[in-house]
Parts: C-alpha cells; sequence; structure tokens
C-alpha cells in the first residue's frame, strides 16, 4: 500500500458491531447496506452488528428520553449499549446536532427551543465534541464489562454535505450556510478521531448525485430534504465508506449482490428494532408504567429471536 493510505479496517472473529447516530446511521436499519458490505468484505469472519440509531439525535441521548427529563435518555442509551458491548463502534453523528445550532442561535420561538431541556448554551462544535467524546468514553467503559473485557476500536463518520435541491425543487433553501457549518463539525470528529485513536471517515469530495446520475443515467437527488439520504443515496453513501475503510469491492458492484442476506439483516433489524423501541415505551417503561408496566418483561424475550435471525 501507498505510505498515505491508512491500513484497511478490519473486522475480527467474535467483534461485536455497534452502529449509533442521528438519521444518518438510522436509515441503515431499512436499507442494510453497509452491513452488507460488511459480509461482502470478510465472508468468513463472524461478528455480529446492532444498531441503536435515532433520527435527530445528539450524543447525548435525548431523543429516547421521550417524556422524561433528558438525563433519562443517556441513562437509556448506556443500557442499550450495554446489551450489545461492542467491540467495534461505528458513530455518525453531527447533522442533527447543526440543526439544533442553527435552532438555537435563531431565538426564533417558533423553532420551539427549549434551553431548560436542551441546555442554555447554544450548541457548537466545540459544545458537540465534548458530548461526543463523553459518549466515547461511556462506550469504552461498558466495554471493559464485556466477558472477556473489550477494547473499543472506533469508526467516526463526518455528517454529509447538505444537498442543494434548489434547481428541482424551487424555495428549498441555499445550502452553503448550512454546509460551512457541517465542515465545522466534521473537522471536531476528525481532531476526536485523532485524539482517540480512532478512525476517521471524512464526507469532503462524497457527491452521491454525481455518482447516481453516472450509474443511472438519470438525475436523481440522493437526499429527501437535503439533509437525509435516499436509498440511493444511503447506498452510494455505503460505497464511500466502503472505499474510505480500504475495503475492495468487486468491480462494478456498487452495491451487495445477496438478496437472501440482506432479507435476513432486515429480519434481524426489525426484532432488534423493536426489542431496544417498542411502540409503547412510555407505558411500558416511562411515567406511565403504572398502567402496563407488567408487560415489560416480555420485551427480553425478543433477545431469543434477535440471536436467532
Amino acid at each position: 500500500r501507498s505510505q498515505d493510505r491508512p491500513a484497511a479496517f478490519e473486522l475480527r472473529d467474535g467483534d461485536r458491531v455497534l452502529f449509533l447516530g442521528d438519521a444518518l446511521l438510522e436509515r441503515e436499519i431499512t436499507y442494510g447496506s453497509n452491513e452488507l458490505r460488511m459480509h461482502e468484505q470478510f465472508p468468513k469472519t463472524r461478528f455480529s452488528v446492532r444498531n441503536l440509531s435515532w433520527s435527530g439525535e445528539t450524543p447525548r441521548g435525548w431523543s429516547r428520553a421521550s417524556f422524561d427529563p433528558p438525563a433519562k435518555g443517556f441513562e437509556r442509551l448506556k443500557q442499550e449499549i450495554g446489551l450489545v458491548k461492542p467491540t467495534v463502534a461505528v458513530l455518525g453523528f453531527g447533522m442533527a446536532a447543526s440543526l439544533q445550532e442553527i435552532t438555537d442561535r435563531s431565538k426564533d420561538i417558533m423553532l420551539n427551543a427549549d434551553p431548560a431541556r436542551y441546555g442554555r448554551d447554544p450548541m457548537s462544535g466545540a459544545r458537540f465534541k465534548r458530548e461526543l467524546g463523553d459518549l466515547m468514553d461511556a462506550i469504552v467503559a461498558i466495554g471493559k464489562t464485556a466477558t472477556p473485557p473489550a477494547d473499543v476500536r472506533f469508526v467516526l463518520l463526518a455528517p454529509i454535505p447538505h444537498e442543494d435541491l434548489r434547481k428541482t425543487r424551487p424555495g428549498m433553501p441555499d445550502p452553503a450556510p448550512h454546509n460551512e457549518l457541517l465542515n465545522q463539525y466534521a473537522k471536531a470528529i476528525e481532531a476526536l478521531a485523532k485524539e482517540r485513536g480512532a478512525r476517521f471517515v471524512s464526507t469532503e469530495g462524497f457527491n452521491a448525485q454525481q455518482a447516481i446520475r453516472a450509474v443511472s443515467n438519470s438525475p436523481q437527488q440522493f437526499t429527501h430534504n437535503g439533509v437525509t439520504l435516499t436509498p440511493e443515496g444511503h447506498s452510494e453513501y455505503s460505497h464511500w465508506i466502503t472505499s474510505k475503510l480500504g475495503w475492495v469491492t468487486p468491480k462494478g458492484n456498487r452495491v451487495p449482490a445477496s438478496k437472501d442476506l440482506l432479507s435476513g439483516v432486515l429480519q434481524r433489524n426489525d426484532l432488534w428494532f423493536h426489542r431496544t423501541r417498542p411502540a409503547n415505551s412510555t407505558y411500558l417503561f416511562g411515567f406511565r408504567k403504572h398502567e402496563q408496566g407488567r408487560n415489560a418483561k416480555e420485551i427480553p424475550e425478543f433477545d431469543a429471536l434477535v440471536a436467532k435471525a
């Protein structure tokens, strides 16, 4: 290999891979592209994958707090990570945090600013970096509780760029200011990766729209709304990650081929989703658990189904 190209990131027998982030990785639950590429790259390696991502999430886990105080979200997040006890953690945060910063700094009451819940200090690249570091510390601590204790290897993903949709959807915003902000978050993630010895995946130069057009000869957009990947965009993004991790994709195979494997991955994802995000969680675990909390005992019964899948 060339001296300026890092070694390929490897998965090892027995690895427990955690995907955790905002919508960037939550879409993996539905599409499965990144996990398929892992199996394609390491067909003889036995490893498991679990996804705890949540749209709108930041490293503090606020999205899963529901009606409880925000600190409860981070507590629940650590409990869920404890179910995985990851040896590899792929973290994909930044987009939701950048949108929070825009909200915080606008001081527009119509955007539902909530300093009591999210803090009086506006979100920023520095604050985000600190909170992402706290999350990494929590994951490392949880890894030490595994049998045997695990030294967690991290992959930190930069947020995707905000796609310019103004030509096809008049009235959509100029993404330039947001992209400047996203660049600050990407730099914060890269700096943290260097400090922690983690692998960093930049999105500098990522142009899914151009790649999709080259494959399909149609000007498809790679996001639904400028910031959330379409199925085609997610496929191209997983191809991008593959190349940045030093993995080899069979020539011309931009989409992993195994439909049977994909079906199995998505079935497992569905079971795991209901294990960690039951639709009636407020009644099972929240402030209304006095009504149906007795049924919470059924949630761990998903574990055997997940393992079998």
